[in-house]
Parts: C-alpha cells; sequence; structure tokens
C-alpha cells in the first residue's frame, strides 16, 4: 500500500504528539517511550501489575507497533516480560477486542464497537490492557494451554477466589464451562444443602498452595456424590468404559463426550 509524504509526515505528528502528551503527563498504571528515538511508529510500554490480581508489584514490558495507516487501524502489541495468561499469546502477542482490526467480526464474536476505532489512544488501550489482566476473557483465549485461572475477590482472603479451566476437562466436579465445584472454593459458612462441614469450605487461612493441592486430589479422586457436570458424575460412578474412553478422546483431539 502506497502512501504519501503528508499522510506519513500527519503520522509522525500525531504519535509524536501522544508520546509527548504521556511524558508531560503520565498515566498511572503504566508508562511508555520510544524503543528507537529515530523510529516513532516502535513503542516500548511497561505496565504495572494491578492490585489485588496475580500480576500485583509485577513490573511487563511489552512493544506497541503502529501501522503507517495509524488511526485508521491498530498498532500491535507484543509482552516482551514472559507472561502466562488465556489472552497473551506464547509468543507474547496480546489478543483483546480493542486491538483487532474495526468493522465486523466474521466469527461474530465481538460487537464492531468493541474492536479498534480510530477515536481510540494508547492510553484506551492500556487500560483495556490492564483490566484483561485482571480479568481474563477465557471465552476467547490466544493461549489455549493456559490451563486455568484464578480470580480473586476484592475482599480476598474473606471469601474464596474462583477457578476455571480454560483446557476441556471432564471431570465429574468440573462444570462444562470450565468452573471448578470443591468444598475449598465453596463461600464460608454453613451449606444450606447440608452436605460440607464448615471446616471443609473455604476459610481465610487457606492459600493457593492449599487451592492447588486440593485441585490435584480433586483430580485424582472424583467426588461423584455432588458433580458440577452430572454426565460426568454418572460416567464416573459407572466406573465404565465410556469414562476411560471419553478422557482418551478429548486428549487426542478425537472427539469430546457429549457436545457442550
Amino acid at each position: 500500500m502506497y502512501f504519501s509524504v503528508g499522510w506519513l509526515c500527519r503520522i509522525v505528528a500525531i504519535l509524536s504528539s501522544l508520546i509527548a502528551e504521556l511524558n508531560k503527563n503520565p498515566v498511572e498504571g503504566f508508562s511508555a517511550g520510544l524503543i528507537d528515538d529515530n523510529d516513532i511508529y516502535k513503542w516500548e510500554v511497561v505496565i504495572i501489575g494491578p492490585q489485588d490480581t496475580l500480576f500485583e508489584g509485577g513490573f511487563f514490558k511489552a512493544y506497541l507497533t503502529f501501522p503507517y495507516d495509524y488511526p485508521l487501524r491498530p498498532p500491535k502489541m507484543k509482552f516482551i516480560t514472559e507472561l502466562w495468561h488465556p489472552n497473551v499469546a506464547k509468543n507474547g502477542d496480546v489478543c483483546i477486542s480493542i486491538l483487532h482490526e474495526p468493522g465486523e467480526d466474521k466469527f461474530g464474536y465481538e460487537k464492531p464497537e468493541e474492536r479498534w476505532l480510530p477515536i481510540h489512544t494508547v492510553e484506551t488501550i492500556m487500560i483495556s490492557v490492564i483490566s484483561m489482566l485482571a480479568d481474563p476473557n477465557s471465552d476467547s483465549p490466544a493461549n489455549v494451554d493456559a490451563g486455568a485461572y484464578l480470580t480473586f475477590p476484592y475482599d480476598y482472603p474473606l471469601r474464596p477466589p474462583k477457578m476455571k479451566f480454560i483446557t476441556e476437562l471432564w471431570h465429574p466436579n468440573v462444570a462444562k464451562n470450565g468452573d471448578v465445584c470443591i468444598s475449598i472454593l465453596h463461600e464460608p459458612g454453613e451449606d444450606k444443602f447440608g452436605y460440607e462441614k464448615p471446616e471443609e469450605r473455604w476459610l481465610p487461612i487457606h492459600t493457593v498452595e492449599t487451592i492447588m493441592i486440593s485441585v490435584i486430589s480433586m483430580l485424582a479422586d472424583p467426588n461423584s456424590d455432588s458433580p458440577a457436570n452430572v454426565d460426568a458424575g454418572v460416567l464416573s460412578l459407572q466406573r465404565d468404559a465410556s469414562h476411560i474412553e471419553i478422557h482418551f478422546a478429548i486428549a487426542e483431539g478425537v472427539a469430546g463426550g457429549p457436545e457442550w
């Protein structure tokens, strides 16, 4: 695609103005600068891990690369700091609606107004990315191997985090959408159904380590008396060949039990 000298000068002026404004009036949560003073199209940003998330206290470096037809099209963002997140590909590429090409989503997942618009700025991009770190979108993962994530409530540790498997898992105590159903992650106090004792449920003394130990134990020894996935619970109780076949089918990517 051909770009006139006048157009390119205009884009250089826009980007120069943006970075000058960010340096003059920094925005909380991130900083920005040029990778090379001679290349206005490539920026380096550093994000401060958002509070009350697993990323709190961390500094995460990423590159923003602007196209020559910016702001008609969005920049690309790539984390340089290694990051394990459902919406960050293994090579660091960020998958988020605001950075997707403008217009209709051919797959129908995103509305046009959720995607890139020329009115967006570096500030709105970074706010969206910081929000993504705090609240991953597991319905559209860029990293399908980021097998599960924990989401902590604002009143943690008074209340438990939520755990969701991203990797497809056929298990009585994992709902079809990936939500983990296990006593240690249930709200503290009495069980209104009488199945669990208060000491089996969430307590503020629990840690990520105790949660993961319980989940690993759950994977090894499913609780079919209180299934989150009834179909898997029935198979688990039967202990028949169908259960084993489904596990192998999912692992091999051939077939996956009942359709979700």
